[in-house]
């Protein structure tokens, strides 16, 4: 009789058991429905009670749901709002399916939800960058990341966001990291190059620039964009006798056109070479005479010139009057070599209000107040306002 009863027992036992995990099983396909009814609420309350269940909390199509569940929270401004983390949730859970169950099957079913996750953590990224939040946002490029290394594809657009958002929150050896590993995969983007070279510098690792710019050349080595990068670089750091290398190879490629010309005049009046960078500006003149970002080049470079020896004189002592009228004159020479390139871009941009401005203030400086009244009367008439 005794046997009898506790068989009896056992039979009930077991049907308790068995109506508790079909509950439980029963409370993760709600989770799942919920989803498509909107009703996330109700599918985190159901997907929560699943995963602390013993019945359910070590079957991988619970963590499975419950990451759809999140990641349907995380992409809902309304509940994502009311729930923290959940993102972050999802993610935990398809990384712990995937350890319950490490099958080609489970990493199948995997890959055709996690898109949506490293979507989410990608947008939460992007809007910490836009808000100037770069620590926030380098977390959540790193964790989109993360759920692309566990679709088996990781993406390089991540890597790439994490080093420029690591670089601007000073995380340097982590942008240097990121930045290193895009270039030794030859991410096909030059803006790696320059970041990676900024943070060289900003490590005192500046002998490492030199070797990454000829990497950057040979690998893109039918775009003049790269030398010119390339030369700025090497300029802005010093290295002038490996900039004119890099020079020297661009201008054998690209002996007649005038962008390189232009973009070299940039780099020399960026690194305080003016001789160079009046003759680089030149020369893309005599190739091509109506080039209009050489023309304002040129003449901006006599204004900006002008500008630098009529500060020097300006600093001077009082007692140094002779010393102040050189340098006077020197500062109107430079103005007055000015001016036929700014007239010939405001001839061909009328309406160039900058340009005209600019015109202006040097035929001031020059004292030819009749044509600097004229030019005066054109801003007004082009902006309304007359003073």
């Amino acid at each position: 009789m005794k046997k009898i009863i506790a068989t009896v027992a056992a039979i009930v036992l077991a049907l308790g058991m068995t109506g508790n995990a079909f509950a439980q099983k029963k409370a993760v396909n709600a989770a799942l429905k919920s989803i498509n009814s909107g009703k996330l609420d109700a599918g985190v309350e159901n997907i929560e009670a699943a995963i602390e269940n013993p019945e359910t909390m070590s079957l991988s199509n619970t963590w499975v749901v419950r990451g759809d569940v999140y990641t349907a929270v995380a992409s809902n401004p309304f509940f994502a709002k009311r729930y923290e983390n959940p993102a972050d949730k999802a993610l935990e859970s398809y990384q712990k399916a995937m350890e319950l169950d490490p099958s080609d099957k489970m990493r199948t079913i995997l890959a055709l939800k996690l898109p949506n996750l490293a979507g989410a953590f990608y947008d939460l990224g992007t809007e910490a960058f836009s808000a100037g939040d770069f620590a926030a946002a380098t977390v959540d490029f790193e964790k989109s990341l993360a759920v692309t290394v566990l679709m088996g594809e990781p993406d390089s657009a991540s890597m790439f966001n994490i080093a420029l958002c690591a670089a601007n929150d000073n995380q340097l050896e982590k942008a240097a990291e990121y930045y290193g590993a895009l270039v030794a995969a030859a991410y096909p983007m030059m803006g790696i190059y320059n970041g990676l070279a900024d943070v060289y510098v900003r490590m005192d690792r500046k002998d490492e620039v030199a070797p990454l710019m000829d990497l950057l050349v040979e690998r893109f080595v039918t775009d003049s964009t790269a030398y010119v990068t390339a030369v700025g670089i090497l300029l802005n750091i010093g290295d002038n006798e490996h900039s004119e290398v890099v020079l020297a190879k661009a201008v054998e490629k690209w002996p007649t056109d005038p962008f390189l010309y232009l973009a070299m005049g940039v780099a020399y009046e960026n690194s305080k070479q003016a001789e160079k960078a009046e003759e680089a500006y030149k020369k893309a003149l005599e190739l091509n005479p109506e080039y209009p970002e050489a023309i304002y080049n040129l003449g901006a470079f006599y204004v900006n010139q002008g500008i630098d020896i009529q500060n020097q004189a300006r600093n001077l002592p009082l007692d140094a009057t002779a010393e102040y009228d050189a340098l006077s004159a020197q500062a109107n020479t430079l103005f007055q070599q000015s001016i036929p390139y700014l007239e010939k871009i405001v001839e061909a941009q009328p309406n160039n209000v900058d340009a005209l401005n600019t015109l202006r203030g040097i035929y001031i400086q020059l004292n030819q107040m009749d044509k600097a009244n004229e030019i005066k009367a054109r801003v007004d008439a082009l902006t309304g306002v007359a003073e």
